[in-house]
């Protein structure tokens, strides 16, 4: 392979890199089950940085299942009667503005034992004044021009200096 192809390659790997969504396994190793400590998931989704593009993976073994109540209310409540509840693991679910979303299980008194989590999207926030954006035309905010261009001139001197 001559240098230009080798230059082409290595370029698409870098803006690949750049835009790169992460899918998050909820809970990591603990996956999605009840907890120990009931405030688990709670202390999990602080600590990670959740954007447009990403998704969340719910697995379990056992009696679980996963419920994406519409409300605060209904989360710290433990409200079981709205939504559209999964009931085979894994679950995907891209997340795709930004906003909070909360999610409990809704087997007996799993959510009342801590199995719930709330993830915030972005900013946490939807714009009231337009509609979320559609999967295939969100932006993934990670990546801003700047970085593509650094990406991009990284490249490049790389290619012009292996390249004599």
């Amino acid at each position: 392979m001559d240098r230009t192809g080798l230059f082409i390659i290595l370029a698409a790997l870098l803006l690949e890199a750049a835009f790169a969504a992460t899918t998050y396994s909820v809970g990591d190793d603990m996956a999605w089950g009840v907890p120990r400590n009931i405030s688990f998931y709670e202390g999990w989704s602080t600590n990670k940085t959740f954007q447009i593009g990403d998704s969340l993976e719910f697995k379990w073994a056992g009696v679980h299942n996963v419920l994406e109540v519409k409300s605060k209310s209904e989360y710290d409540n433990c409200t079981k009667s709205n939504g559209i509840l999964k009931e085979m693991s894994p679950v995907t679910i891209p997340l795709t503005q930004n906003t909070t979303l909360f999610f409990i299980c809704t087997i007996g008194p799993h959510c009342s034992l801590g199995q719930k989590v709330a993830i915030k999207v972005g900013n946490g926030v939807m714009p009231s004044s337009s509609p979320p954006p559609s999967p295939a035309n969100s932006v993934n905010p990670r990546c801003s021009i700047s970085d593509s261009l650094a990406a991009f001139s990284a490249t490049l001197i790389f290619f012009f200096i292996y390249s004599t």
